[in-house]
């Protein structure tokens, strides 16, 4: 006997795990792409279980209810929210029963799972479950409506056959609980019951809340009241914590004479907007945190230490704790809106800045981490410090999309903090900060250019130049041709003789003009490589400047036996409308 009471517990435990996946598989389905490695990893996991569970137990059969699935009477599965419950969806269109087969195969289950994510996916109205399952026709999948099952009259048929059948006939075994798991059901019994009062009395007052001419007569700082919406956030019932519920509680809240009992609420609003995170009710959340803040400037005036303590309540809800929590929620595919999402970011605090850069690499949705770069855009104005504090801590890919960020936001304030990046040792990360500082513009980030010039690595002092040359920055003009007078610039690389001499041209400054002549003019016998990329960057730098004076200087070589030289020189003056036939 034992032995079948270990069976049973077994196979309970196993069928609790199987329905468990199975959902979390729906919802990963319902968010990501074939492609992405969560939508594989669920899918292959749940096919290989599904084989196993049914090669051993030849069936499994689950009851449906409205926010949960039973099997053999016992819950195996409660849902947290019918908001896109699968669940819910079967049980509103009729589904009392699923039953899944012997002979399942991996691409039959992906098939059912499909079309339960393309019912979900219609209007709420025009779902109909039955009828895309019975055009299916799935061979190992089953389901029961409240179609067919028996009526009342059949069932009280069955009920006095059942009495006269013999009492020794064998039934099949079910399961049974250990006297320890026995107590344990009385005990949460006992306390669902008190809970269910508790809820009785909230729903009592909210009616009486939502009665016109009777909101004076009620008594928010009720201790029992509160409490009983407590339970009601945590537990969810008599109606989910969405929208809905954040209107109630902000109507208390605004109620509250002022926010003199806010802190008697406190626990309230944080329970609650932790739960609503927990579900991706982000609408939920942006509006909460929309009406706190609303409220703290409205009594600020009147009463400025109890709008402080809201304040202190809104940079709580935006904490790192809150942050992390939204990694579980994105990566175990509880369904949402990308763009409810991003709503919900620009309602947060500062605060929210550090954990948000380090949630950057640890989201599988590609679409959700450019929200999350997009609500830095405009949670970091005035903060871009605290971007820029995060760039070293953060894997290169990250660091590269704050530096965008930074960039886009283009306050010049922050060139200070960027410009010890442009010393660490990294080279990407260098060359990335010079490419945000350019963006950003302005006096100070030239002379961070004009400091790069004389850098060790080529590949920056490059950067630095096409910089310059693309802010037409003056400032550096004396740098530039102090190092283009030098002997070792004709040792330089091509790219870096070309990006010099382009911005002293670009910078029209009358001293380059001589120089560039010089340069174009310049021949050698040896090292006749390094010379005609001096020449051809001369050319370039005169195509930049653009004076009469400029081309005139390279009509001279448009014979030149340098064929670079020639072609360049030509080229130039062809764009310009300065090519003359004779």
């Amino acid at each position: 006997m034992e032995e079948i009471l270990a069976q049973d517990k077994e196979k309970f435990e196993r069928t609790r795990d199987l329905v468990l996946l199975f959902h979390k598989t729906f919802n990963t389905m319902r968010v990501f792409t074939p492609d992405h490695p969560s939508w594989r990893k669920f899918q292959g996991d749940l096919a290989h279980k599904f084989e196993d569970y049914l090669d051993t137990h030849g069936q499994l059969a689950i009851d449906v209810e409205e926010s949960r699935m039973l099997f053999q009477g016992l819950p195996v599965y409660d849902e947290k929210t019918k908001r896109h419950s699968l669940t819910f969806m079967l049980y509103t269109d009729g589904v009392r029963e699923i039953i899944f087969d012997a002979g399942l195969s991996p691409d039959e289950l992906k098939e059912i799972i499909d079309t339960f994510i393309e019912n979900s996916r219609i209007p709420e109205e025009e779902q109909d479950i039955v009828c895309l399952l019975w055009e299916k026709n799935f061979p190992h999948f089953q389901y029961v409506t409240v179609d067919d099952l028996p009526d009342a009259e059949t069932v009280a048929l069955m009920s006095e056959i059942k009495k006269d059948t013999s009492q020794d006939e064998a039934l099949p075994p079910q399961i049974v609980l250990s006297p320890e798991d026995q107590d344990r059901f009385e005990s949460e019994k006992q306390s669902t019951m008190q809970k269910s009062s508790r809820i009785a009395y909230l729903s009592e007052m909210r009616e009486q809340f939502e009665q016109p001419g009777s909101r004076g007569e009620m008594e928010f700082h009720d201790l029992e009241a509160t409490e009983a919406l407590k339970e009601l956030i945590e537990r969810e019932y008599v109606f989910d914590p969405n929208q809905e519920m954040a209107t109630f509680l902000l109507e208390i809240l605004h109620k509250d004479e002022m926010g003199k009992k806010y802190d008697h609420y406190a626990h309230l609003s944080k329970n609650f907007f932790e739960k609503v995170l927990s579900l991706s009710q982000f609408t939920a959340a942006s509006q909460f945190l929309k009406g706190l803040d609303d409220l703290a400037d409205e009594i600020r005036s009147k009463s400025p230490d109890q709008a402080e303590r809201i304040d202190t309540s809104l940079t709580e809800m935006s904490s790192r704790k809150n942050i992390e929590s939204l990694v579980r929620t994105i990566n175990e595919g509880v369904p949402f809106s990308p763009e409810e999402f991003y709503e919900f970011l620009l309602m947060l605090k500062p605060i929210a800045i550090d954990p948000l850069c380090d949630l950057l690499g640890r989201i599988g949705s590609q679409q959700i981490t450019t929200y999350i770069y997009k609500g830095l855009e405009r949670l970091a104005v005035g903060h871009e410090h605290l971007l820029a504090q995060k760039v070293r801590d953060v894997p290169p890919q990250v660091a590269r999309g704050l530096l965008t960020v930074i960039g886009n936001i283009g306050d010049t304030r922050i060139v200070a903090y960027l410009k010890s990046h442009t010393l660490e040792r990294d080279s990407k990360l260098r060359y990335d900060t010079i490419q945000t500082l350019r963006r950003i513009g302005g006096e100070e980030s030239n002379k961070v250019f004009i400091e790069l010039l004389r850098d060790h690595d080529p590949d920056i002092r490059i950067a630095a130049s096409r910089s310059l040359d693309f802010s037409c920055a003056l400032t550096a003009g004396g740098v530039v041709l102090e190092m283009v007078s030098q002997k070792n610039f004709k040792k330089r690389s091509f790219a870096e003789k070309k990006a010099m001499l382009e911005y002293l041209g670009a910078s029209r400054l009358e001293e380059s003009l001589p120089v560039l002549k010089r340069l174009l003019q310049r021949r050698a016998f040896y090292a006749r490589q390094r010379n005609s990329d001096t020449r051809v960057s001369a050319a370039l730098g005169l195509g930049k400047f653009g004076s009469e004076e400029a081309f005139d200087a390279l009509r001279e070589h448009v014979k030149t036996r340098d064929h670079r030289v020639r072609e360049t020189c030509m080229n130039i003056l062809r764009k310009a409308g300065a090519l003359t036939t004779s």
